[in-house]
């Protein structure tokens, strides 16, 4: 796979035939996913019509590529153009730096941290927001 970004993509609402790519690459050579959720919210969020971003995903052979902005843009754009949605929100997690700084550089602020217990495991998230 190129790491060259593609000169063109389509944003669209996800289709229930788009449903098993939700958790991210499962086999498939998934490039970009941004799916978006609305009417949820979670501490630390001030704006209380904001959409949480839930999946946000570029293949790792495409990072550094402009990809992921080109991608957020796009999504701001299409919950900009609904009307309902002051900002969005989304969670992070600590440990994932890159990930940390895309949204920091993205103009993204940090509201609050959540612990999560998935399994055995201990999951650690920062809760971020942005106006749109």
């Amino acid at each position: 796979m190129s790491s060259e970004a593609p000169s063109n993509f389509t944003i669209r609402p996800a289709l229930p035939s788009d449903a098993p790519a939700e958790g991210g690459p499962s086999g498939k050579d998934v490039v970009r996913l941004s799916i978006l959720k609305s009417g949820v919210s979670t501490p630390g969020v001030s704006m209380p019509s904001a959409i949480k971003l839930r999946r946000f995903y570029v293949h790792s052979s495409l990072h550094g590529s402009g990809l992921a902005q080109r991608l957020l843009e796009e999504t701001e754009q299409t919950v900009k153009d609904t009307g309902e949605h002051e900002g969005s929100w989304l969670h992070v997690r600590s440990e994932n730096g890159r990930a940390v700084r895309f949204w920091d550089k993205e103009g993204f602020k940090r509201v609050g941290e959540e612990s999560w217990v998935v399994g055995d495991s201990q999951l650690e998230l920062i809760t971020m927001e942005k106006a749109l």
